[in-house]
């Protein structure tokens, strides 16, 4: 999932947490999500998964960070380079030729575009 970002990209946590929240990806029974998701976010920085952090105004607070670079290769390298029906999340880059964007799939959970 986190391939749709671009290399060298911060990550702001924040929104990295919304998106996981309307993917459905963070469920618990009796924690907020939110806090749910921030405890997934430590986990991957933790572990060496995302990497430079950026903190806040308060101590310690983390707002953001960057994947690791070989995480993010071993990423695009798993996700293909063709839309297709089956892709459900995309992140394009300067895209030029949207309408076949459109008529390959339509089937997008996350769509991020960049200029």
């Amino acid at each position: 999932y986190c391939a749709i970002f671009q290399e060298d990209e911060v990550i702001e946590k924040d929104r990295l947490i919304q998106l996981w929240m309307a993917q459905g990806f963070l469920q618990h029974p009796h924690d907020e999500l939110e806090q749910v998701g921030e405890e997934y976010f430590y986990v991957l920085l933790n572990n060496s998964l995302f990497q430079d952090p950026v903190f806040g105004a308060k101590l310690g607070d983390v707002v953001g960070c960057k994947m690791h670079d070989v995480v993010h290769d071993l990423a695009r390298a798993l996700s293909s380079n063709d839309v297709t029906q089956q892709v459900q999340h995309l992140s394009l880059l300067g895209y030029e030729q949207r309408g076949s964007l459109w008529d390959a799939g339509n089937n997008f959970r996350t769509l991020l575009l960049s200029n």
